[in-house]
């Protein structure tokens, strides 16, 4: 029982996963993906609530009257996150630490790939590898992306961190009639010849198939063109709808 619930729970993961992906912009995929891995590993008690917020916040900005030990490379921002981090627990002592042994932090700082260099000892040892990404996204904020990627991939898996291509066929068998398909597009991009051609394997060729250009004064055409294909089966291609 325990391994069939293990495997539907996994099952679901992933398709929300797929399904949510297919909507999304390419760049917005890996968030949801930390997302996604955050709340599981928060329902099984690996993470904290609080640590995840404080990671995506960064904090409750307060007025720091810490001094930063090493403001040549360590920015204001930077160092007032990380004494706002050593507030919590288990990073209490962390700006104590970063201040005694600056030059042990500013090798890491310096690391070409901080997000695989181990943190100052003893936290190499003391943190897990979320509470490390803590740390990471205080100090070298632009290796932030990459970490997550390799977290993510530890926690969940390769698949959770490459969503599958765009599927047409897929995203159409799972639309209806009263949920369409809706498009956004990037600059330049036009899917009018894959629609098309997909109208026509569909069976959906020639009257079947309609398209229009929305716009002002189109409104009452786009519904009788709706009406009609709600009617007769077929499909509407409606574009440009932000002209509306």
């Amino acid at each position: 029982l325990e391994r069939r619930l293990r495997y539907l729970r996994d099952y679901l993961d992933y398709k929300l996963y797929v399904d949510v992906c297919r909507g999304l912009f390419d760049r917005h995929r890996i968030v949801f993906s930390l997302l996604l891995c955050a709340r599981i590993l928060i329902a099984r008690n690996e993470i904290r609530l609080s640590e995840f917020i404080f990671f995506l916040t960064g904090g409750v900005s307060l007025e720091n009257h810490v001094p930063n030990p090493a403001p040549e490379w360590l920015s204001v921002p930077s160092w007032d996150e990380l004494c706002r981090l050593s507030e919590l627990n288990p990073f209490n002592g962390l700006k104590e630490h970063i201040r005694d042994n600056i030059t042990e932090w500013k090798r890491f700082y310096d690391s070409k790939s901080p997000q695989t260099t181990p943190l100052p000892a003893p936290w190499n040892t003391q943190l897990d590898n979320f509470r490390t990404l803590m740390v990471l996204k205080c100090i070298r904020s632009d290796k932030v992306v990459p970490s997550v990627v390799d977290y993510v991939r530890d926690k969940l898996g390769q698949k959770f961190v490459e969503p599958p291509a765009f599927d047409l066929l897929k995203s159409y068998e799972d639309s209806n009639s009263i949920a369409p398909l809706i498009f956004i597009l990037s600059p330049g991009a036009d899917p009018t010849m894959a629609l098309l051609k997909f109208a026509h394997d569909k069976g959906f060729g020639g009257a079947r198939f309609q398209s229009i250009s929305l716009g002002q004064g189109q409104g009452p055409i786009a519904a009788k063109l709706i009406e009609r294909a709600q009617a007769e089966g077929s499909q509407l291609d409606a574009r440009d709808g932000e002209d509306l």
